[in-house]
């Protein structure tokens, strides 16, 4: 899918995992940034912070299939 489909769509369903195994740790996205990249790492980090912008191109590039299972598997690790 496209970029923005994968922020509007897919990214929500991503940040919601993210936010349930970050509460296991009493930890949200919003209010412990810092501890939750750290815990989430880099690739993670970039497609749910709270900051992340809409991208700016409606065809813009989606999420390649392997970055999606690094994210999965990341999250699942959590």
């Amino acid at each position: 899918e496209s970029g923005f489909s994968a922020h509007t769509r897919l990214r929500p369903v991503l940040v919601e995992i993210a936010e349930a195994r970050l509460a296991r740790r009493g930890l949200r996205l919003d209010r412990d940034a810092e501890q939750a990249r750290r815990l989430l790492g880099p690739v993670v980090w970039d497609l749910v912070r709270p900051d992340r912008p809409t991208p700016r191109r409606r065809d813009a590039p989606g999420i390649p299939p392997r970055r999606l299972a690094k994210i999965l598997d990341a999250l699942e690790a959590l």
